[in-house]
């Protein structure tokens, strides 16, 4: 630790803090695990814990934001050179998918331990759910704009289910004992984005294997 800043030694902290919640909230319950567990997981004494956090709910939200946040940089980089409307839809959901469920332990977080911890949490979440929605929101904005959707005050609403749906797709595969491959969850989830746009776009579903 020599050498560095206090700021340098501060992120370190935290980032070992944040290291030792995302193992110990996903291998213990949340109830179970104390800030002195954390600190011990994390080489950093109570003092130093509480110099960055209130309690170790606050921590929770940290690290469901840092998740979280690696999902938006995963979809708002991902590559779309030279794609099609389907395949740009399919490329975005595997880059969020691929983001929150690669490792067992992100999807646990963000999927199976947020919902319904502590009303914090859950209004943490809301804020998190309205920001993607707000992003899907703007997806419209070009095809409207090209005259290839109607004008609507109603996308709002339509992509806050669209982020619960998706939403509800994971947690369900997430806890699912034999669950299909991921590949298949991104394209069913592919195929329900193209049933939505079919009756505005006039686009048929994604085809997969051949005309039937």
């Amino acid at each position: 630790m020599r050498g560095l800043t206090a700021d340098e030694r501060r992120r370190q902290r935290r980032a070992r803090l944040l290291d030792a919640a995302l193992e110990l909230f996903t291998a213990n319950s949340f109830g179970t695990v104390t800030v002195d567990l954390v600190c011990q997981a994390a080489s950093v004494s109570t003092k130093s814990f509480y110099a960055d956090f209130a309690n170790k709910e606050e921590l929770f939200i940290e690290l469901y934001d840092e998740l979280i946040q690696q999902a938006k940089e995963a979809v708002l980089t991902v590559d779309l050179t030279g794609l099609d409307e389907d395949a740009r839809t399919r490329a975005r959901l595997g880059a969020f998918v691929h983001a929150c469920v690669d490792d067992p332990r992100v999807a646990r977080i963000c999927f199976l331990e947020a919902p319904g911890l502590t009303p914090a949490v859950d209004a943490r979440r809301r804020v998190i759910h309205h920001e993607f929605a707000t992003y899907v929101e703007s997806l419209a904005g070009p095809y409207v704009a090209a005259g290839r959707r109607p004008p609507s005050g109603h996308y709002r609403l339509g992509a806050v289910a669209v982020v619960g749906a998706i939403n509800e797709v994971i947690i369900d595969w997430v806890v699912d004992p034999d669950p299909a491959p991921v590949e298949a969850v991104i394209d069913g989830l592919a195929d329900f984005l193209a049933l939505v746009r079919a009756p505005v776009t006039g686009n048929p579903p994604v085809q997969r294997g051949g005309a039937e």
